[in-house]
């Protein structure tokens, strides 16, 4: 759904309602709800793709500026990988985050590369899997 703030406040309360356990609602940016399948997000796809490739979250940095990517940061942090907030993201987020970078318009994504997966001790060698 799409539609100004004020109208999406109301919407997302009814739309969970009407649709109790049979969906999850949240948000991506303003003025947008997403109505997912339960088990439906990206913390359950970045788990699926790791699990192809042999890894597993603590391995992972993961970057999040909104609401849907809240379960894949908790997820990376709670296994001891990077979890880091852009400085735009949602308060929620920047609350489960480990770490607070510069805004998406002020390179926040470069930012948190360069500090956590290129100059950090969160640096981590693996060898290629094939």
């Amino acid at each position: 759904f799409m539609g100004p703030e004020e109208v999406l406040r109301g919407l997302r309360g009814e739309v969970e309602a009407a649709l109790g356990d049979e969906a999850v609602v949240t948000k991506a940016v303003e003025r947008m709800l997403e109505v997912l399948p339960p088990g439906a997000s990206k913390g359950a796809g970045v788990l699926q793709a790791l699990d192809m490739l042999g890894l597993r979250p603590g391995d992972c940095l993961a970057l999040g500026d909104g609401e849907n990517d809240l379960e894949m940061l908790e997820m990376v942090r709670v296994d001891g990988g990077v979890a880091v907030a852009m400085g735009n993201g949602v308060p929620k987020l920047k609350s489960a985050a480990e770490f607070v970078v510069a805004t998406n318009d002020e390179g926040g994504a470069a930012e948190a590369l360069q500090r956590f997966a290129l100059d950090g001790e969160h640096v981590r060698v693996q060898e290629a899997v094939s």
